[in-house]
């Protein structure tokens, strides 16, 4: 499964175990907390700087009002040697020419969670179990445990997850993910209560019908790299149908859902187990070298 998609369906990693482990052989953490930027303000501080983390990334505008690309960078107090040098080595990917609309709608952002947000986020996550209730009375399927998302198995319900995805967009409701057996629905404190009820009324709209099978296959155990990265990605290539690829060397990898963890990777021989998985996950082409 692409590294995405197991984020995105709602699985919280155990980073208070997983930080002891780091502290016991000094090795700092470095948590990349995208969809995770209102874990300090729930009921439990559950953030990975609390829970333990050297270092934290939030993508602010996932789950809070911010402008698309607005974030922060966290630096925990037993990491704070970094801070020394976090400004001057954000330099090297950073832009001189920084975006101050962004900058502003975290001023911004920042004034709101002093807001009561804490309150506001407490009863989103009542709305969110009220309608967990009622889909699972409805014999949906439900997974995931991080607190402003529902992941539906559309599967279990009779349906492909892409499908669904598309019956809900036609109907004015987007989701944040899919792939053929799962939707997954993310919330935040903004979303009004004609939010909730256009959701559930479109969800409870579909019939449910019998399951489906539709396991994705396994991912080969090796694979054979004929050349190497560089040498791949810098060759004449061409782009093919993944279905003509089989025995080819691949030139640029192809993924589902970037970012993602490549299926095949540049220099590595594409096999039968290679274009059965491009084909679960949506991927129709692919470039290999001539």
């Amino acid at each position: 499964m692409p590294e995405k998609a197991r984020c995105c369906l709602g699985n919280i990693a155990d980073i208070e175990s997983i930080s002891k482990v780091c502290d016991e052989e000094n090795i700092p953490l470095l948590i990349d907390n995208a969809h995770g930027a209102y874990l300090a303000f729930l009921n439990e501080n559950i953030h990975p700087i609390n829970l333990g983390a050297s270092m934290c990334c939030d993508s602010a505008h996932k789950t809070l009002p911010c402008l698309t690309g607005g974030a922060y960078l966290h630096v925990a107090e037993k990491a704070k040697i970094y801070c020394k040098n976090a400004r001057e080595h954000l330099s090297l990917f950073a832009s001189t020419s920084p975006s101050y609309l962004i900058l502003q709608s975290l001023d911004l952002c920042n004034s709101y969670i002093n807001e009561n947000y804490p309150q506001k986020l407490s009863q989103t996550r009542k709305k969110i179990s009220e309608l967990k209730k009622e889909l699972r009375s409805n014999g949906f399927e439900l997974s995931g445990n991080e607190p402003l998302k529902i992941i539906i198995d559309c599967n279990k319900y009779g349906y492909d997850g892409r499908k669904v995805h598309e019956y809900l967009f036609a109907e004015g409701v987007s989701c944040e993910y899919s792939d053929r057996q799962y939707i997954v629905l993310m919330f935040s404190a903004q979303n009004s209560n004609e939010d909730y009820s256009k959701l559930t009324k479109t969800l409870l709209s579909l019939k449910k019908m019998p399951s489906i099978k539709n396991e994705a296959p396994f991912m080969p155990k090796e694979t054979v790299a004929l050349t190497t990265p560089r040498r791949a990605l810098f060759s004449k290539r061409e782009t093919l149908p993944v279905s003509d690829a089989e025995n080819r060397i691949c030139a640029d990898p192809s993924v589902a859902c970037p970012p993602a963890v490549p299926i095949v990777t540049s220099g590595e021989l594409i096999t039968k187990e290679h274009i059965k998985l491009m084909y679960y996950y949506g991927i129709e082409r692919i470039s290999v070298i001539m």
